[in-house]
């Protein structure tokens, strides 16, 4: 059964920050592009804090009482945007819609605003193109394989 919950208790925050760990090995892996490791390790640390405390949220889904997946948001600098951050499933559940599913209630959580992330299209191309087909397009062209996205309200 699934189970899509804001992170509120220490329970859910020791899941998140196991998961965002598992997303940081695998950029390290990966070596993809634009992780700024400390930074990343001080969110994790933080957790939910990092982002609720901005405005923001961290979800987690839980599938048979096992963390599967997380997705983060938080405002993106300005008044209209927000950001999201952290997309991961857990191998062992992915090719569920479970990506896709994080993904619509983060949008249903942001509300009436422009949402932007980034992407690395080398070493994310399926997460690149989940976006896309939700409605996500490029809104800045960069330089190498990542890509910025955004979608508009």
């Amino acid at each position: 059964m699934l189970n899509i919950a804001p992170v509120a208790d220490e329970a859910s925050g020791r899941a998140a920050q196991s998961l965002f760990r598992e997303y940081a090995d695998w950029l390290r892996a990966t070596k993809s592009c634009g992780a700024n490791y400390p930074a990343l390790e001080e969110e994790i640390a933080s957790l939910p804090a990092a982002y609720a405390e901005r405005g923001g949220d961290v979800l987690l889904a839980v599938i048979d009482e096992q963390p599967a997946a997380c997705i983060a948001w938080r405002p993106a600098g300005d008044a209209e945007s927000f950001e999201i951050k952290r997309l991961y499933v857990r191998p062992a559940f992915r090719g569920q819609g479970l990506a896709r599913t994080l993904i619509l209630e983060a949008i249903r959580g942001i509300g009436p605003h422009r949402i932007v992330l980034d992407t690395d299209t080398g070493t994310m191309p399926r997460a690149h193109a989940l976006y896309r087909s939700l409605g996500f397009r490029e809104y800045k062209p960069r330089r190498g394989l990542l890509a910025d996205l955004e979608l508009l309200p």
